[in-house]
């Protein structure tokens, strides 16, 4: 799952030769583990995962949690494998593989 949303990022790719596609690839990843806190009822820290616009945007405190062709700098990532339980998403559940 990990692998599928450092895709979105623009240097990476989803699969060799395929370019990763939000709706495809991304969308799902998020409404499974990530919708219950920031999708379309919800947006905790001014963060929405429902759109690629939305995960592009800034949050409430005007950061970008995707920084795009520099993957270890966004706060996506830096979240999604966090080992302190405390800062990892999603904060219930599993971490994601």
């Amino acid at each position: 799952m990990l692998a599928a949303v450092v895709a979105l990022l623009p240097s990476a790719q989803a699969a060799p030769g395929r370019t990763a596609d939000f709706r495809r690839d991304i969308q799902p990843i998020f409404e499974q583990n990530c919708y219950k806190c920031h999708g379309p009822q919800e947006r905790r820290a001014g963060l929405r995962l429902t759109s690629r616009k939305d995960a592009f945007s800034p949050t409430d405190s005007n950061t970008l949690v995707i920084n795009p062709g520099h993957s270890s700098r966004s706060t996506l990532i830096q979240r999604v494998t966090a080992t302190d339980p405390e800062k990892r998403m999603p904060k219930k559940g599993e971490p994601l593989a």
